[in-house]
């Protein structure tokens, strides 16, 4: 199939790189895939590193509903005549819908499902997120579910963990407040209460990074916490021994899998995405939403248990090798693709 892979985002949060896994796993089936991307995307020089075909000229300069950029989208897909359009985000969603010569199938990759619904088709990340779709209206039958993955096609061998003292614990996110790393903050001062022997990393930049570091002085935690801005996963997940998610609220969780494939132990929320990946004392743990008191409780149960440490860890590799990496990921999204253009 030719595919245009269009996103618009400038930034490089979970959307914009889903965008470049879905271009990489469609091109490993032998589809022929053009990406749009805004002219100041930070996601350019990935695309580039990997060898993909990109249009980059789109500046999107009057906004979501920009006639502009709509108006040469549409002439693109006029001139080029793609068999699908997929889009990320609700911009690149409105700015390829209702032409005249292919489906556009819209990723729902958060919970804003209302500007989608002009869209041909719905690819849900999971079986929350589609029921999410259909209860803000979107027709059941042209919803289609795949969930994502890593661009790997293997993985490093498994590694045991070992104790450090004291042990570093993690969280990578957007600074902004569904992301809860207040309350990540709120629940290493807990420990702090409690003796818990700790070094924490903060990755990640955002809107609420000063209110942060100021809740974080406030508590104590200044020479505890280091917040270190974006880092590669690699560096991030080398640096830690326990992977913690605090979000309040979170469609699927893609730095789960990453964890996972880093033989990290994690705790996290009962937020959609991370409820449906983890069972709970098997491949991760689980905590309520909002309750600091009780997201240290399970971060002090893992602490205090090397074993469950390597028993959620092991799982978690176990589980991201079998159903997460590119391969298996790829024949995911091409059948639902494929379903839903069979229906258009």
């Amino acid at each position: 199939m030719k595919i245009f892979n269009l996103m618009f985002g400038k930034k490089k949060g979970g959307l914009e790189k889903a965008s470049l896994d879905y271009a990489l796993a469609l091109r490993s089936l032998g589809h022929d895939v053009t990406t749009f991307l805004n002219a100041k995307s930070a996601m350019i020089p990935e695309y580039k590193a990997h060898g993909m075909a990109l249009n980059t000229s789109v500046h999107n300069l009057f906004g979501s509903k920009d006639p502009f950029t709509r108006r040469y989208i549409q002439r693109h897909i006029q001139k080029h005549q793609p068999d699908v359009c997929i889009t990320h985000g609700r911009r690149a969603a409105y700015f390829a819908q209702n032409n005249s010569i292919c489906p556009t199938i819209a990723v729902a990759h958060g919970f804003n499902i209302k500007s989608l619904l002009e869209t041909d088709g719905l690819i849900s990340i999971n079986k929350t997120m589609k029921q999410h779709a259909i209860d803000q209206g979107y027709p059941l039958d042209r919803i289609q579910i795949a969930e994502n993955f890593l661009p790997l096609h293997t993985l490093p061998a498994y590694q045991q963990r070992t104790s450090n003292s004291p042990i570093r614990i993690g969280a990578m996110a957007r600074l902004i407040h569904r992301k809860g790393i207040d309350i990540f903050i709120r629940t290493l001062h807990i420990l702090k209460q409690q003796d818990v022997d700790f070094k924490a990393i903060i990755a990640g930049t955002g809107t609420e990074l000063d209110a942060l570091k100021k809740l974080s002085a406030d508590l104590g935690l200044a020479d505890q916490i280091e917040f270190k801005g974006w880092m590669t996963a690699d560096d991030f997940y080398n640096s830690i021994d326990i992977f913690c998610m605090p979000s309040r609220a979170e469609p699927f969780g893609l730095v789960i899998l990453e964890a996972w494939s880093h033989s990290l132990p994690i705790v996290a929320t009962m937020a959609a995405g991370p409820a449906e990946l983890i069972t709970d004392q098997s491949n991760g743990i689980l905590a309520p939403i909002d309750d600091s008191k009780a997201l240290a409780e399970k971060l002090i149960q893992l602490i205090k248990n090397p074993s469950l440490q390597n028993t959620v860890s092991h799982q978690g590799y176990k589980t991201v090798s079998k159903n997460y990496l590119l391969p298996t990921g790829a024949k995911r999204l091409e059948r639902a693709i494929t379903t839903l253009c069979t229906s258009f």
